[in-house]
């Protein structure tokens, strides 16, 4: 089946690049050092071995004459081109994608020798499609008769799955701060650019809330206005991929997924951007994705970035690998000073403290000020002095809009969510109207039909935390209900509200905190 589809590409060829596939081909298997000839001078010949190689061909110079009909009159006149032209020749190969009778080439061969001196070799449809079958010359056939090795996809079909993908993971980056009409300039772009354009593959670290996901759709967008294909994916919706397998099954390929990314990198040019790294840390998801960024990292036309924090010792372990592999590390920072107090300015704040400065720098909060400032103008906002009083003011903001009630069920979400290993939360269905004023009131956005997730994590893990505090909750019942990992967030959350409660509860909370770290 696999070579009639070659031979059906074959003769579907235009005569040039007939020419070119033929040459390569017959350089491959029979005749090293085979070498295209100059293609605005009519020599004869469409390539040749070079004298250094003579050894090669029991001392005779190889001459290709390539066309994709087989005539008579063409050979001759080929011949008596390279015969003007002085060319030594010891075999002259006519390739051709035709296929003439065996006696014809018989005949061929005796006419060329008598009429110069020459041996000829008939290479026709009949030699090319078999030998072009073989796995070894899997590239050559991809690269010009589009055909996928055998097993894997077309190239069509990786595009369509990867846009697919990268759309998705783009529609949940917002660029656009509340209140600011264009999206902030950010310096990193340029310098994991810098890198890029220099065959250096990047990983992009930094805090939560430095805007890594934000430079990660900048460093998308352009690449697919140049019509090049980028693979944008968040790493949390891979979260439960056990195998390389279950990975190309995810993105509905039959090859794997590094070959079809660096079939695309051929091609096009691809750029593979892994978005949320370290939401998936020590999981086997983890293991295979970096596993793919260092396969990927030395193949052609493919630039490879990695986004995670780095904070957390397991996390720096995860991006160890690509660090070795020769990946350049980039780091995101937040805002400085001056940006932040110009910006929280154009927001409507006219004096900011200094407090709201320092919490403006991080855009996850710059965000939520700037979302607080659309919904409540006059918002004082000078007694806000650190994170903990931001969401607190999001929650009680929710509260006197939506109820108790929406607050409640906001709350449960969180708890479903935090034990899902996407974070994701399944709506009702119909869904009730506390559901949908979560959903009107921006607080959980749409994933796919009714598969949600909260516009922010950080909300997400407060709105736990807050809930597990008020109800004296146990580290360990906080770690049975959503699991050791997004515990962690949690319980710093958890000791934050303690803290600001001077609650009688904090010291037996810290206790239980140190015995499980044991």
């Amino acid at each position: 089946m696999r070579e009639d589809d070659i031979r059906s590409a074959i003769e579907k060829l235009s005569g040039s690049v007939f020419n070119w596939f033929a040459i390569e081909l017959l350089r491959l298997e029979l005749y090293p050092g085979l070498n295209p000839t100059s293609e605005s001078y009519d020599l004869g010949e469409d390539a040749r071995t070079e004298p250094s190689v003579v050894f090669l061909h029991d001392g005779k110079l190889v001459s290709v004459l390539a066309s994709k009909t087989a005539t008579w009159t063409k050979i001759q006149n080929d011949c008596k081109r390279c015969q003007e032209t002085g060319r030594k020749i010891g075999i002259t190969v006519f390739a051709t994608a035709g296929n003439p009778r065996t006696d014809t080439q018989e005949k061929w061969r005796e006419k060329v020798k008598k009429e110069f001196g020459w041996d000829l070799e008939v290479r026709t449809i009949r030699w090319f499609a078999p030998v072009a079958s073989a796995p070894r010359h899997e590239k050559l056939v991809d690269d010009y008769l589009h055909i996928p090795p055998l097993d894997e996809d077309f190239v069509d079909t990786i595009e369509k799955q990867f846009s697919r993908h990268t759309k998705k993971a783009l529609d949940q980056i917002r660029l656009l701060v509340p209140g600011i009409p264009d999206s902030l300039h950010r310096d990193e772009v340029g310098r994991c650019e810098d890198q890029l354009q220099g065959n250096k593959s990047v990983t992009l670290t930094g805090e939560a809330g430095t805007g890594k996901s934000g430079i990660g759709k900048k460093l998308a967008l352009p690449v697919i206005e140049q019509d090049s294909v980028v693979l944008l994916l968040d790493a949390r919706r891979v979260a439960h991929i056990r195998s390389e397998a279950e990975l190309r099954q995810h993105f509905g390929l039959k090859g794997p997924v590094c070959s079809a990314i660096g079939r695309i990198g051929r091609y096009r040019g691809c750029r593979f951007i892994v978005d949320q790294l370290d939401n998936v840390v020590e999981s086997i998801a983890a293991k295979l994705l970096v596993e793919l960024m260092v396969e990927c990292h030395e193949l052609e036309g493919v630039e490879v970035v990695a986004i995670s924090r780095k904070r957390e010792s397991h996390e720096g372990k995860l991006l160890q690998p690509l660090l070795s592999a020769g990946f350049t590390e980039v780091t995101s920072y937040p805002l400085n000073e001056n940006r932040a107090r110009e910006v929280l300015q154009k927001m409507g704040i006219a004096e900011p403290t200094q407090e709201l400065v320092d919490l403006g720098r991080n855009l996850l909060n710059l965000e939520i000020i700037g979302t607080i400032m659309e919904r409540e103008p006059l918002f004082d906002f000078s007694f806000i002095t650190d994170e903990l009083d931001l969401w607190e003011h999001y929650r009680e903001s929710l509260l006197e809009r939506e109820g108790e009630e929406v607050i409640a069920e906001a709350v449960r979400l969180a708890r479903d969510g935090l034990s899902h290993p996407e974070r994701m939360i399944e709506l009702d269905y119909p869904c009730p109207q506390s559901q949908r004023r979560l959903i009107s009131s921006g607080v959980v956005v749409c994933q796919h039909g009714r598969v949600y997730r909260f516009f922010h994590e950080k909300l997400q893990d407060f709105l736990y935390a807050w809930d597990v505090t008020e109800r004296c909750a146990s580290t360990s019942t906080v770690i049975n209900e959503i699991g050791p990992h997004r515990a962690r967030n949690v319980i710093v959350w958890m000791d934050k509200i303690y803290a600001r409660q001077s609650s009688p509860f904090r010291k037996q909370f810290l206790r239980e905190v140190l015995n499980v770290g044991k």
